[in-house]
Parts: C-alpha cells; sequence; structure tokens
C-alpha cells in the first residue's frame, strides 16, 4: 500500500482535504510521532470548538485560555491549520468567520481526516485471507475483492468520504459480526455525544434497537441517541 515518507496512507491524504494540517503532520513525522497523543487531542478539542460555532456567542478562542493556549495552539502546526480553516487571527484572540461557520461540517470533516491518518499510520491491511469465510480478526484491502468478489471477511476502504472522514469497514462472516472484545473498546462519536463500548456487537446492536424499535416522538438522530445511550452500558455480550 502506497505511503508516504511520514507512514500515512497515500489514498487518505489524497482524496481527503488534510492540506490545513500539513504542517502539524510534517512535524509528527519529524518527531516520529512521540506527539501523536497531543495532536489527536488537540483534534479532538478542535472538533468540539467547530460544532459550537454554531453560536455566534462561541466562535473566539481567546489566547489566554488555560487550555487553548496549553491543549490548542502549543501543538506544532495547529495554530496554522486554525487559520486555514477560517479563524482570523487578532492578537490576543482567534475568531472563526461567519462564512467558515456556515460550512463547519467541512472543517470538522477536515479534522477527522487528519486525526485519522494518524491513527492509521501504522495500519497494515491484509491483502490475502487468512481464511476465506473471513472468520479473523484481520482488516482486509479492498483489492481482496477482484480476486473474490464474495469474500465476507472484514475489508477496510480508508478513502474518507461524505459522511464517513475516516473511511468505510464492510463485514459479512468476521468477529466483528457478533461479539469481539475490541482491546479498550470501541469509542463512537454522535453529534458531539462520545460514547465508549465494551464489543463490537453491542454497537450493532444500538443500530439493531434504533431501526427497528426506535423512540417514539423525536427526530431519528436523538432515537439513534437513545439506542446507543442503552446500548453503552452493556458490558457483555449476548
Amino acid at each position: 500500500q502506497a505511503q508516504d515518507r511520514s507512514g500515512l496512507c497515500m489514498c487518505c491524504l489524497a482524496a481527503g482535504d488534510t492540506g490545513p494540517f500539513s504542517h502539524a503532520l510534517a512535524s509528527l513525522a519529524d518527531s516520529q510521532y512521540t506527539s501523536s497523543d497531543a495532536f489527536l487531542h488537540a483534534c479532538g478539542l478542535l472538533r468540539k470548538l467547530l460544532l459550537n460555532a454554531a453560536d455566534p456567542a462561541k466562535r473566539t478562542l481567546r489566547r489566554a485560555n488555560p487550555r487553548v493556549a496549553a491543549e490548542l495552539l502549543s501543538v506544532a502546526g495547529v495554530e496554522a491549520a486554525l487559520i486555514q480553516l477560517g479563524f482570523r487571527d487578532h492578537g490576543d484572540e482567534l475568531t472563526i468567520t461567519d462564512e467558515a461557520a456556515a460550512d463547519v461540517h467541512s472543517a470538522v470533516a477536515t479534522v477527522d481526516c487528519a486525526a485519522g491518518s494518524v491513527r492509521r499510520r501504522a495500519l497494515v491491511l491484509a491483502l490475502r485471507p487468512s481464511d476465506p469465510l473471513g472468520w479473523s480478526a484481520e482488516l482486509h484491502d479492498p483489492a481482496v475483492l477482484i480476486f473474490n468478489p464474495k469474500f465476507k471477511g472484514a475489508v477496510f476502504d480508508c478513502t474518507p468520504r461524505n459522511g464517513a472522514p475516516s473511511g468505510v469497514i464492510a463485514f459479512h462472516n468476521s468477529p466483528f459480526s457478533n461479539f469481539w472484545p475490541c482491546g479498550a473498546g470501541v469509542t463512537v462519536s454522535h453529534r458531539g455525544m462520545r460514547l465508549r463500548f465494551a464489543t463490537s456487537e453491542a454497537l450493532l446492536m444500538a443500530f439493531k434497537q434504533h431501526l427497528l424499535a426506535p423512540s417514539g416522538g423525536v427526530p431519528p438522530h436523538e432515537s439513534l441517541a437513545d439506542a446507543l445511550r442503552t446500548q453503552a452500558t452493556i458490558r457483555t455480550a449476548a
């Protein structure tokens, strides 16, 4: 799989708009990713700030704010990214423009793409299935479908797209289809709400609950949020 000197998946960088983070990504590569945690934390904080920009009262970042200074602006390349994402430097403050605030979801997708690229930098996709039926915990390159169009294992296409900035995983016969412990769990963000699931099964069950037994009298996104919260409390497989 093609990679650049930073070790990042080239399809992600080419297809996703990570331009604003080019300096940050280069700095990470130069440091051999010793500051990855700080960068990913900054991306998470920036994501929240961008989503809050829908409120005109929350469009200003004060340099004197301890969190802004220590967790955001201190990370190499992040301030340059802010300017390219639509913030304007007014000395003691950085303020997002009305135009950028109106297109905030594009900026969020750019942040997600850059963060996802860092998280996936050491990812190695399997080019050949170890189990022809797909019963393995491997993530496979989409190229396996060229040789076996009916392959039912987990296939990961890391190309960013609208609604899926970190790519798409499709599977049928895979441990992900039912119960899989997933190390520290599966973390999901839904409209700013972050939840952690103990197993992959819980995430699938949340969508099943939402689709088959939706909450009454609320918009679809609230019904999905209710299902996600319910399933996040379940710590064992069915």
